[in-house]
């Protein structure tokens, strides 16, 4: 090997080992920086290592313990340690959520869920940060226009005929039935229409349905892998684990069998430039992803709440009467009309958060409720923290639809009440979502009295999946009313 051969080798090396160097030396002149500032925060104490991943079960162990520890003591945030070089802010009050989730700071690349769900959803509206997300945005928002959504109406009812028909057959005779199915199948069922045009007949096939299959064994993949952190490093999950073989295998296969939204096919941008095959694929799984298991959730613990609280259940079965007295459908026009059941489904999501954490990673320095919070920092917006706050709301624990009629809600902080996020990277399918779930509910409590299975004892569970846990909740119908009316009017 020549000289020249040399010195170009020994220069390349050099080059090298002096960016690494650099590199090493910001991340650790930062990290110290960042052990320093947030170490001040309150929250459990860290091993000088580990952090505070040994000292937890799993998320639910998480989100709970917390909630007593510090969120019950008043405070506003409080900081949990995946490993001592790892630090992550939960924000639990709308004094702290509003500083970050009104800025564009990104969503994170780091942490438990958002890398493990890529291959999945890809760079769609959940995961894409800067000029890729605001032009997707853009482009996406037309989809979820009130014209758009009024022509979904027929369709809720049409899923909402088999659901109630599932229902009555099983709880025939009084017998009691685990809701969370159900609502699943009909969520689903509702989502593959409205997004593909796809009749899918979810509800009818069941648990054998290949979609149904697909996704929950992706979801119970990510789950899983978000709370072993042997498994973040990507060549370690691939070849050694057998989660890892199936969930590649499982992602080809997930992308062979998906149709367009056509209001994707025909957008443009400013450029004539429309969404490519991929950015389509991604933003159909993601409205699938994002809209089926959260909306099941709220279906689930709306039952449950109904049949805990039959004064409650009253209020709301007058008051879809009186709207829509006989004629057996839930129209658009209806909805305005439908105010406790708002302030109802609201109650029950500020109880219950469907999704109890989002999160971003601070692209600046940043003040948070008198610390100083370096840029890079991870930092998770606690939504069920909020809800739950003492100092947020009066009596937290207690089930009151009536905080929100009225003025009553809108007097507080727009940032205390956030089952759909806010800000500019709210969710764009809220107004969907909503218009199901009333839908859904109002024929159910129609047609069904609601009771609970006095010998099932209802336990809160917490998943993890990209930050959009599910609470799964067992509800029960033990009886189909009487056609018309459901119970002798007073």
């Amino acid at each position: 090997m020549g000289t020249l051969t040399w010195t170009f080798v020994v220069g390349a090396v050099t080059l090298v080992l002096t960016y690494a160097a650099i590199r090493i030396f910001k991340y650790l002149k930062w990290l110290r920086l960042v052990i320093t500032s947030v170490s001040k925060l309150p929250g459990p104490k860290p091993h000088w290592f580990f952090g505070n991943i040994f000292q937890i079960k799993d998320f639910s162990d998480l989100m709970f313990r917390m909630h007593e520890e510090c969120i019950g003591k008043g405070d506003k945030l409080y900081v949990f340690w995946l490993f001592r070089f790892q630090p992550i802010i939960i924000l639990a009050h709308p004094d702290t959520i509003k500083v970050v989730m009104r800025s564009n700071a990104p969503k994170t690349t780091i942490g438990p869920g958002y890398p493990f769900l890529v291959p999945w959803l890809g760079q769609s509206l959940l995961i894409a940060n800067g000029p890729k997300w605001e032009r997707n945005r853009r482009l996406l928002t037309p989809a979820f226009h009130f014209n758009i959504l009024t022509g979904y109406f027929k369709l809720y009812n049409e899923v909402a005929d088999v659901l109630l028909d599932k229902l009555a057959s099983g709880s025939k005779d009084g017998k009691y039935l685990d809701i969370f199915k159900p609502a699943s199948m009909a969520t689903l069922d509702t989502l593959l229409q409205c997004s593909l045009g796809y009749k899918g007949n979810v509800q009818l096939v069941g648990d054998s349905h290949p979609y149904v299959t697909a996704v929950n064994r992706l979801g119970h993949l990510i789950d899983k892998r978000s709370f072993h952190f042997h498994h973040y490093a990507e060549f370690i999950y691939r070849h050694f684990t057998a989660d890892g073989k199936e969930n590649e295998s499982t992602e080809t296969e997930a992308k062979k069998h998906l149709d367009f939204l056509d209001i994707l096919i025909t957008a443009k941008d400013d450029n004539g430039v429309g969404l490519t095959d991929d950015e389509i694929r991604a933003e159909v799984d993601t409205f699938l992803f994002a809209g089926h298991d959260t909306t099941s959730s709220v279906l689930s613990w709306s039952m449950y709440c109904l049949g805990k609280y039959k004064d409650i259940q009253e209020k709301v079965y007058r008051e879809v009467k009186e709207v829509t007295g006989s004629k057996g459908t839930i129209e658009s026009e209806d909805l305005p009309k439908l105010k406790y059941l708002t302030c109802f489904l609201k109650e029950v999501m500020r109880l219950h958060t469907p999704v109890p954490v989002t999160n971003r990673t601070l692209d600046e320095p940043i003040v948070l409720d008198g610390y100083d919070i370096p840029a890079g920092v991870m930092v998770d917006f606690g939504i069920y923290h909020c809800h739950n706050h003492p100092d947020v709301w009066e009596n937290p624990k207690e089930f009151k639809p009536e905080r929100f009629e009225g003025d009553k809600h809108h007097e507080m902080d727009p940032y205390s009440f956030t089952p759909f996020s806010a800000g500019p990277r709210n969710c764009i399918g809220l107004n969907f979502a909503q218009n199901e779930e009333k839908v859904l509910i109002a024929r159910i409590v129609e047609r069904f009295e609601i009771s609970l299975d006095p010998d099932h004892t209802v336990i809160p569970f917490l998943e993890v999946v990209m930050r959009l846990p599910k609470l799964v909740s067992w509800s029960t119908l033990n009886k189909e009313a009487p056609k018309l009316p459901r119970r002798c009017e007073k």
